[in-house]
């Protein structure tokens, strides 16, 4: 009931279920294998990203303002950030991706930034600031990387999506343009 986000890897289809604050996970025909999660334990998840290099699931929960990542066989591992405006912390989280090295990026909406964690967990970077010119956000929601690693960041109030180098410099933004 009341699905949020879904990832595919190796086989299995996850799906996180706002009822009950759990991720449900089904195998290739759709027939349920397990839950990852004690129930409400993960009741906010607005974005799931598999890692399948290694083997993770990175979960995006909004209302915990944090990012859990767990095995595809539903260990916990790490959670990343806390509610806050520091280095690594979040406000509001929506969306995640990760490279090839795993590297967790991570659009903090409220923030409006995008914070990159290396695959253990720890802080690197971050970019991005509220605003309505180039390069700024007003309300970051999604996140993509292309296999150049340039990072694509969708903006909702802007109705534009911006791609970012992996220093956060702006390359280009496609959509509309809104200077207010």
């Amino acid at each position: 009931k009341n699905p949020r986000g879904i990832a595919y890897a190796k086989g299995q289809v996850f799906i996180s279920l706002a009822s009950t604050g759990q991720i449900a996970v089904l195998d290739d025909e759709g027939k349920f294998v397990r839950m990852i999660g004690e129930p409400g334990q993960l009741p906010g998840v607005v974005d799931l990203v598999c890692d399948t290099a290694r083997n993770r699931l990175i979960i995006v929960d909004n209302k915990a303002h944090n990012v859990f990542v767990y095995s595809l066989a539903g260990d916990s591992l790490f959670a990343l950030g806390q509610r806050g405006e520091a280095e690594g912390e979040f406000n509001f989280p929506q969306s995640a991706a990760v490279d090839p090295d795993g590297n967790i990026y991570v659009v903090d909406a409220f923030n409006y930034r995008v914070e990159i964690f290396d695959a253990h967990g720890t802080y690197l970077r971050q970019f991005g600031s509220q605003g309505d010119a180039y390069g700024m956000f007003s309300r970051p929601k999604g996140i993509a990387l292309d296999s150049h690693r340039n990072i694509y960041v969708l903006d909702a109030v802007h109705q534009n999506y911006q791609i970012f180098n992996q220093e956060g410099q702006l390359l280009m933004f496609v959509g509309k343009y809104s200077a207010r």
